[in-house]
């Protein structure tokens, strides 16, 4: 329950700051929208390293999904990691090119919620009294 009302009080506030204060949140989003540190810089000198952790990994997580049948839900993943340790080994480049060209913005989400900002923060309040209710019930069930 308790969960349920910070949830539902945090999302009120932010709903709220929305719907009266849109301008001093993409102030607050065009503050945040920064780099921080760029993961490929910091990797570059290690990725011969990492791609042979991914491949020790991958190796590691196949071994335990085909022991056991209660692990099937891990080959998706010692697959990925395989794939990438692979990447990273013998075609380093690629995966720079490939983080340059996800890392664009398809959609500015900030433009996009700032455009439709009354819908968000009705829904968003909307929400937020939806799990007051929530908590409510469970505070008389219990």
């Amino acid at each position: 329950m308790i969960f349920l009302l910070a949830a539902g009080i945090f999302i009120l506030v932010f709903g709220v700051t929305l719907l009266f204060a849109p301008r001093y949140l993409t102030q607050v989003c065009a503050f945040w929208n920064k780099v921080i540190f760029s993961l490929d810089e910091l990797l570059k000198p290690y990725k011969y390293v990492v791609g042979i952790i991914f491949i020790a990994l991958a190796g590691w997580i196949a071994l335990l999904a085909f022991r056991s049948s209660e692990l099937g839900l891990l080959h998706p993943f010692w697959l990925v990691l395989l794939f990438f340790g692979l990447l990273y080994l013998f075609f380093p480049n690629f995966l720079d090119w490939l983080s340059k060209s996800a890392g664009k913005s398809v959609l500015q989400m900030d433009e996009f919620v700032v455009g439709a900002y009354k819908l968000y923060s009705i829904i968003l309040i909307l929400v937020s009294i939806y799990l007051f209710y929530s908590a409510y019930v469970v505070w008389i069930s219990s």
